[in-house]
């Protein structure tokens, strides 16, 4: 299992580099930025030109003031695409290691979210549910959630109006299922006699050859009599 493990990847070992831990040390982080980036390197991800200036600014970033001091009060439970992010600020003087950091950061990102949103449809159906149901219940769940809970939701003239016409929005959306059907119906009954009646045109196709055939063939006969 430890020899599937994504840490024994080069390119993993090489993006902890923005590990703030690594970080603080200098030495330890210039060499696994540059493992990682003869990776993106080797893969055409990004020029030689790019991968010496992301080197470039990451070594300026690190001897910054006070960039020590952010990467020792690093807390791991923040996001660390927004630590250093921060620290880069919105200025273009750092655009390559800023772009670099976006790059690799995510490719660290699972499928848990997905997986997650899964669970959470499996938990909402129901027997004979229909889509449109789910999606509702999914929409609802992911508005609680959003907002911190359900006592954090905020009741807002826009809830209660759509609260008040519930009702009415169903029965225009069965309206408009029904009409939908109809025209199915209707699309339907069309093929079908559609159908019918090109199944009875080629029947009656093959029965004008078959007539033409044995007209061919009277006539071929009268021509030999002819002949003789």
């Amino acid at each position: 299992m430890f020899e599937r493990s994504p840490i024994k990847f080069k390119l993993t070992e090489g993006i902890s580099c923005l590990d703030p831990a690594v970080a603080m040390n200098e030495t330890l982080a210039s060499k696994r930025l540059s493992s990682c980036l003869e990776i993106l390197l080797a893969n055409n991800w990004i020029s030689g030109n790019e991968a010496d200036k992301i080197d470039f600014q990451f070594k300026s970033i690190l001897k910054s003031p006070g960039v020590n001091d952010l990467l020792k009060a690093y807390n791991r439970s923040s996001r660390l695409d927004h630590f250093w992010l921060n620290i880069i600020d919105s200025g273009h003087e750092f655009q390559e290691f800023k772009n670099f950091c976006q790059f690799v950061l995510i490719l660290s990102h699972g499928n848990a979210t997905v997986e997650r949103g899964f669970s959470i449809n499996k938990e909402c159906l129901i027997h004979n549910q229909t889509e449109e149901s789910l999606i509702a219940l999914r929409s609802v769940h992911d508005a609680v959630v959003t907002a911190g809970g359900i006592s954090a939701v905020k009741i807002n003239k826009d809830l209660v109006h759509s609260a008040r016409n519930a009702h009415g929005f169903y029965t225009e959306a069965l309206k408009h299922k029904e009409k939908l059907e109809e025209m199915h119906n209707q699309q339907k009954f069309e093929k079908k006699i559609a159908e019918k009646k090109l199944k009875e045109l080629q029947l009656k196709k093959v029965k004008l050859l078959a007539d033409a055939e044995k007209q061919v063939s009277l006539i071929n006969e009268e021509m030999k009599l002819f002949k003789k």
